[in-house]
């Protein structure tokens, strides 16, 4: 027997949203909706599901009615932006991210949607400029910081991470990390054939191993070198 707890519901719903299960959690939300018919975050969560099913049209209608419900909501201006945009009413999905970006102005993945946006509109000054800002918030120390809460859907982040990834990359963490030491120290006793000096520095290891040009690591093993022979001196 089904819950008739509308929390219960969305909780239900939003777990078969991430397993994949897009049937089990639009009749979730649906009946969540219908529990509570003044709930935006059923109607989030329904247009996700519908979004996922490739129901872009029936995901718009779901979605402005939650845009109706909750005005201040980014999560449902991200998610119907991305429905237009695979409608292909670009003006529709630009007026969603800007009015996002009134609400959240340092969130670089609007700013990459919007880039993206303008370009299908052929209008490339705009888009660079977009682009600029959207790399300009999204270092790679902060990159890794950036969240949204409709990413539990496990889609609405398709549109942004992956145009993102070129823009950086979140810093290793615990195995990958100490992986990455073990293979830089393997490194430099391979390049120099003895016991490594402490040459390239503390705060480059090894969250930057990897992340320098060739002319920098190139001017490090020539610098390690060096001192190897003023050593055997």
């Amino acid at each position: 027997m089904e819950p008739d707890n509308e929390e219960v519901l969305l909780t239900i719903g939003t777990a078969c949203l991430s397993l994949g299960h897009y049937d089990e959690a639009e009749r979730h939300q649906r009946k969540a909706a219908a529990v509570n018919p003044k709930n935006a975050r059923a109607f989030l969560g329904l247009g996700q599901s519908l979004y996922r099913k490739g129901l872009y049209g029936e995901a718009v209608n779901v979605l402005r009615r939650g845009d109706e419900l909750d005005k201040q909501n980014p999560d449902i201006l991200f998610m119907l932006g991305e429905a237009y945009n695979k409608l292909d009413q670009i003006d529709l999905a630009i007026s969603c991210f800007e009015a996002i970006l009134e609400l959240q102005q340092e969130n670089p993945k609007v700013f990459y949607n919007l880039g993206i946006l303008y370009d299908k509109k052929s209008m490339p000054d705009k888009a660079s400029l977009m682009y600029r800002r959207a790399k300009e918030l999204s270092s790679p120390r902060t990159l890794g910081k950036i969240t949204s809460s409709i990413s539990s859907s496990g889609d609405s982040e398709l549109f942004f991470s992956r145009s993102l990834t070129v823009v950086g990359q979140p810093e290793p963490r615990g195995k990958e990390k100490a992986l990455n030491r073990k293979r830089f120290q393997k490194f430099k006793k391979t390049q120099l054939n003895r016991k490594p000096h402490r040459v390239i520095e503390e705060t480059e290891q090894p969250e930057k191993i990897g992340t320098m040009d060739l002319t920098k690591a190139s001017l490090k093993i020539n610098e390690a070198i060096k001192l190897i022979k003023e050593n055997k001196r």
